[in-house]
């Protein structure tokens, strides 16, 4: 899943016309970051819940000892978002909030590269609330009375992987208070993920380490400071694997632009994009390990002197702004001038004179290896609006304001945009092309938000939201951790009619908060499912299936974890749900197995490896088991040590030899693993085994040698073993 930042910029000068209004009340200042309409990710063009448009091109990758490094490159129109930096008053009037809008805040312009170094960021740091949990203003103008009994904040960190997604961690859920005068904040303990990714990241003196459920660990360097007072970060240094296997990052130096990744193999990889896009316009060029010709990236000034010099799709001279003059300059934009972003009753999104014009630098082309090439060219918002294939089709985009998944007006929810009309071109600008229309219709009042999404044959699909409405959360920065799950889901066919239905209920560990008005969320999770299939005369037939979870969720170790899923047979629309579920599936963990020595779980879970399964069972609507397996890991003769994770042994039983408690009734095989993780040797429920080497020439990173038991006794065929040898290139 993605998140944000807060600035303070300071000035006093003349007033935007229609800036304050005579509402009473609070300023309205809000933390911006963490939100789901540009956290949320999905797997086509066109995001079918936030409308960003998103795409990833794959540019290659390379094969390593444990650890491959896939390259590939991600885009999301995703990129505004509005940063209070001040609120003023006049006379007796209401505090009004100022704003910058920031945009490509954690990416090169829209752009981002699978092989970034991935960072912590402290996002509890500048989010000040009072006692209530309403945001505190970072300036005021004048100075409000001091709060009582102070200020507060949340101990909340962001993990921000390559690819751009995000994941909140908390550490706890207590308002911590501070003093404004001398800030002092409290990283130090564990820090667990509460969207269900089981990630957990511990800060211990010089100790900086995020834990994967599978036991693999980042290792973060030095905290470093950013420029436009975003939030300090710690980058990874590193990535190991359960079985040691490490790849590293490093930063930018005149070999690496751009900083770069050493592989397993102790290849340097260049990151092919920077974290931020170029100062200036440039070309970029990067020739890959075992490649002889290079890739090429060009960038360019939105708006240039010329057409040809620009990455504007309609060329203009008319200089683009995010805001209006607000305070602190007295330099008017120049007329005619484009303003992007609007303002609301109690908020203004404030540039700072006639040079603060909008005009980032942004990708207009790739050039592959081959000569090939995919071309961009982007509207006044710099979101792309034009996509040029080398296969010489072309696609194209249309944005507009859409509605926010969270409780969001004003002036912030003006910068929350999505894509409304998409045209797919099978040759570029000729011919008719494919079209989809978008719309988000979200009820601020009624928590229902509605994506409908009309499709090129003439059919239709429609996606019910959750959404919060104003006073469901929101206190401290906590929110509704459902906001932006689908709970409904329809398609139409090209005559109105439907054809499907798919009915989701979702559930939450929520807390009552520390504080008044207050409720924690996290872990959001799926318990039921319905899917609906309707014929022509619109009668239909359904399925369910429901899902329980493992351990106590109120306990912020405990993973999110599938305990039991039950799947109940067809029955008509409206008809009641079976009283007894056709088939069942439980899994066993191994930090709940009573068969397990505490000390072994123990090894584990100090690894965050706390998703291991040691058995799977699968009953029938009577509770008859029909299915069984177990999973041993990392035994002394098969794995180098206990805390890797190698399943070595795997039993399934065999009902013709006995009941599933009978443990001679299970048919065994074996896996042997060295200690880089790789499997040397595996024995089938015969007791025959086969062998695979690997050599110090490659890394111990390829098989260069397999053996396969003798197939015969020698007189129905070979009583000799099979053997295979590979050898490969520089």
């Amino acid at each position: 899943m993605k998140n944000s930042r807060i600035a303070k910029l300071i000035g006093i000068g003349i007033l935007a016309i229609g800036l304050f209004g005579s509402v009473f009340g609070q300023a309205s200042w809000k933390n911006t970051q963490g939100k789901p309409d540009a956290a949320l990710r999905g797997s086509g063009r066109v995001n079918p819940s936030t409308l960003g448009m998103e795409m990833d091109i794959s540019l290659g990758g390379y094969q390593g000892r444990g650890i491959g490094v896939p390259i590939s490159l991600s885009y999301s129109s995703k990129s505004w978002r509005l940063v209070p930096y001040m609120s003023y008053r006049l006379n007796t009037e209401a505090y009004k909030t100022l704003m910058k809008a920031r945009f490509a805040e954690e990416s090169a312009s829209g752009w981002s590269v699978s092989t970034s170094a991935p960072y912590i960021e402290y996002t509890g740091e500048h989010n000040f609330y009072d006692w209530q949990g309403n945001g505190e203003c970072l300036i005021c103008n004048p100075n409000p009375q001091p709060e009582i009994p102070g200020s507060y904040y949340i101990r909340r960190l962001t993990f921000r992987g390559a690819d751009g997604g995000s994941h909140e961690l908390r550490a706890d859920d207590a308002p911590h208070q501070l003093d404004r005068t001398n800030i002092i904040y409290d990283w130090n303990g564990s820090f667990y993920a509460v969207d269900g990714s089981n990630l957990k990241y511990t800060e211990s003196g010089n100790s900086f380490v995020l834990r994967m459920i599978d036991g693999s660990y980042y290792v973060f360097g030095a905290r470093e400071s950013r420029t436009n007072n975003r939030n300090d970060v710690r980058r990874a240094v590193s990535f190991t694997d359960v079985n040691g296997n490490t790849i590293y990052y490093n930063q930018p130096n005149t070999v690496s632009l751009n900083g770069s990744i050493t592989d397993t193999m102790g290849r340097n990889i260049s990151n092919v994009i920077p974290a931020q896009a170029p100062a200036n316009p440039a070309i970029q060029s990067f020739t890959m390990p075992g490649l002889s010709q290079p890739y090429r990236f060009f960038w360019k000034k939105l708006q240039d002197t010329t057409a040809t010099e620009s990455a504007l799709t309609t060329f203009s001279t008319i200089p683009n702004y995010a805001g209006g003059v607000c305070l602190g300059n007295n330099q008017p934009m120049p007329v005619p001038a484009t303003i992007l972003i609007g303002s609301g009753v109690n908020e203004a999104v404030c540039v700072q004179g006639s040079a603060d014009v909008f005009n980032p630098i942004l990708l207009t082309k790739i050039e592959l290896p081959n000569g090939q090439s995919y071309r961009f060219s982007y509207n006044n918002f710099a979101e792309i609006d034009r996509i040029y294939y080398p296969t010489g089709s072309e696609e194209r985009f249309e944005y507009d304001t859409v509605a926010t998944l969270t409780n969001t007006e004003g002036a912030y929810a003006y910068s929350n945009r999505g894509v409304k009309n998409r045209k797919v071109f099978a040759t570029a600008g000729t011919g008719t092309p494919y079209e989809w229309t978008y719309l988000a219709d979200g009820g601020i009042f009624t928590g229902l938000y509605t994506v409908t999404i009309n499709n090129p044959d003439g059919t239709k699909n429609q996606r019910f939201l959750h959404r919060s409405i104003p006073g469901d959360t929101g206190n401290f920065g906590f929110e509704n951790k459902l906001d932006g799950m689908a709970f409904e889901e329809r398609s139409f066919n090209s005559a109105g009619q439907i054809v499907s239905k798919k009915l989701t209920n979702w559930t939450k560990t929520s807390l009552p908060g520390t504080q008044i008005y207050t409720t924690i969320d996290s872990n959001p999770r799926v318990t039921k499912e319905e899917s609906i299939i309707y014929d022509e005369n619109g009668n239909g037939i359904s399925t369910t299936s429901t899902i329980e979870y493992e351990g106590d969720l109120t306990q912020r170790d405990t993973p999110l974890l599938t305990k039991k899923s039950s799947q109940y047979k067809f029955v008509t629309v409206g008809s009641p749900l079976p009283t007894l579920p056709e088939r069942v599936s439980e899994t066993q963990y191994l930090q709940s197995d009573p068969n397990i020595l505490q000390t072994t779980k123990d090894a584990y879970k100090a690894q965050n490896m706390v998703g291991l399964a040691t058995s799977s069972v699968v009953k029938d609507g009577s509770g008859n088991i029909v299915s069984r397996s177990e999973m041993l890991y990392d035994e002394s003769v098969y794995s180098p040590n206990i805390g890797r994770g190698n399943p070595t042994t795997s039993k399934v039983w065999d009902s013709t030899k006995g009941n599933h408690d009978n443990p001679n009734a299970y048919i065994a095989t074996h896996a042997k693993f060295d200690i880089y993780g790789n499997q040397t040797e595996s024995t089938d429920a015969k007791g025959n085994i086969s062998t695979t080497e690997y050599s110090a020439l490659y890394n111990y990173a390829f098989p260069t040698k397999v053996t396969t038991p003798i197939p015969s006794d020698g007189v129905s065929g070979s009583n000799t073993a099979f053997i295979t040898t590979v050898v490969y290139d520089p």
